[in-house]
């Protein structure tokens, strides 16, 4: 029996201004990273990462990089060949072939409003307004990790864990990014690479994790506090705007 596949995303961005505010549909991406896996077995059949080339020389566009401490790292990363830089129109036709030869139909990523959006910017602004839509044409859709992990962070002993150890927003909830939940599930000390395809590889681990509950996956994005959010209200933790 073939065993469905499915391609876990991630992406780092600079932003086209400097701003305290993030705002993923003014971004530009500069690191893709992806693996194709099985998606019930988690076993990874390809590995895929990429500095974007127009993105990335961009001196004056990089400045705005989010962990532009990094950059040097990538550039000594980018000689011993642990990324390929090509141009985004490439990385992206890479990404279709390998959607089409895995007959891949979901492309999951942690807060895949932020990937998507991020991507569909550098894909409009690239193209010149002539793609506007980064997936258009592939036959696969997103899927949101962020919002599957509720079945994890919308659990009272995840919530007490948050606020044993401090992991709470200024409302009072949970904390429920990728790190975090890597913290709970495998690490207490576990700190989040920031790099593409690293990250890849530690929210396909959540997703698999997910996988086990058995429980219905969700097909929209985004929102992947609410159960946390709940929790923390349902508990006392929830702080009301007017007492911020």
């Amino acid at each position: 029996m073939t065993r469905k596949k499915i391609i876990v995303l991630d992406t780092e961005t600079a932003p086209t201004y400097a701003s305290p505010k993030v705002n993923p549909n003014a971004m530009r991406t500069y690191d893709i990273g992806y693996i194709v896996r099985e998606k019930a077995t988690g076993r990874v059949l390809e590995r895929r990462s990429f500095v974007v080339a127009e993105v990335f020389f961009n001196v004056e566009l990089m400045r705005n990089a989010y962990y532009a401490n990094k950059l040097p790292m990538y550039r000594e990363g980018i000689q011993r060949g642990e990324w390929v830089v090509d141009t985004f129109a490439r990385i992206r036709e890479q990404l279709f072939a390998d959607i089409a030869a895995y007959n891949v139909r979901e492309v999951w990523a942690y807060n895949a409003i932020f990937d998507r959006c991020a991507l569909n910017a550098t894909t409009n602004a690239l193209s010149r307004g002539m793609v506007k839509d980064y997936l258009a044409g592939s036959g696969a859709e997103w899927r949101d990790i962020w919002r599957f992990a509720d079945n994890i962070t919308g659990k009272c002993a995840y919530g007490e864990w948050a606020v044993a150890n401090g992991y709470q927003t200024d409302t009072g909830t949970p904390q429920t990014g990728a790190e975090h939940v890597t913290r709970y599930l495998y690490d207490d000390g576990f700190i989040e690479a920031h790099t593409a395809l690293e990250d890849v590889m530690i929210e396909s681990r959540i997703l698999t994790e997910c996988l086990t509950y058995h429980v219905k996956q969700p097909t929209t994005c985004g929102c992947g506090y609410l159960a946390a959010q709940r929790w923390a209200k349902r508990h006392g933790y929830y702080i009301r705007k007017v007492r911020r």
